[in-house]
């Protein structure tokens, strides 16, 4: 289990919040730890009073599957994160009140955060060959940027996305007189 984590899934760091959240639960899903973080598996309610010896039998099994599977989820997490973090998780919280707790501290970006993903799209350099995985990578910190409220407008999106070594495709494009609707990002 730890050897896929360890491949599968970044160290939490306080700024790559959004990234390690999608993988890790992508993880605890296959590890069918999930649906405890998720809250569909919930801990057993605790029994009324005077409970029937049947009754309490039946809240132990309960209790202990459940109890299981959320010390899975808890490992799983803190193995994940940086070991400044780990104060996020209280002595008794369970799996899902420490996915809570991350999700509070660090499931908004940042302005710094914000930054990195700016200073990265403007540092992309496209090297002439299979321009696909760099364009992805493009497009996926241009959607994180507008989803933190910095939206690049369109055409400086096409502008950053034109390798240096395109520079003669580039002045062929940009002499098109309609550049407010054909030079895009999508378009380059």
């Amino acid at each position: 289990m730890s050897s896929s984590l360890k491949r599968l899934v970044p160290i939490l760091d306080g700024t790559n919040h959004h990234n390690w959240a999608v993988l890790m639960q992508l993880y605890l899903h296959l590890q069918d730890l999930w649906e405890v973080v998720g809250g569909t598996h919930r801990m057993p309610a605790a029994l009324a009073q005077s409970p029937t010896p049947a009754q309490t039998t039946a809240y132990n099994e309960a209790y202990a599957v459940w109890n299981t599977i959320d010390n899975k989820a808890i490992g799983a997490i803190t193995l994940h994160i940086t070991a400044c973090l780990r104060h996020y998780r209280g002595a008794n919280d369970t799996s899902r009140t420490f996915w809570m707790n991350l999700k509070t501290a660090f499931g908004t970006a940042s302005m710094p955060a914000v930054y990195v993903d700016f200073k990265q799209v403007i540092n992309i350099k496209l090297t002439g060959g299979n321009p696909i995985p760099d364009m992805e990578r493009m497009a996926t910190l241009f959607g994180r940027l507008t989803t933190n409220s910095l939206t690049l407008p369109d055409n400086l999106q096409a502008l950053l996305s034109l390798p240096p070594r395109w520079d003669s495709i580039a002045q062929l494009y940009l002499q098109h007189t309609d550049l407010a609707t054909t030079l895009t990002f999508a378009n380059v």
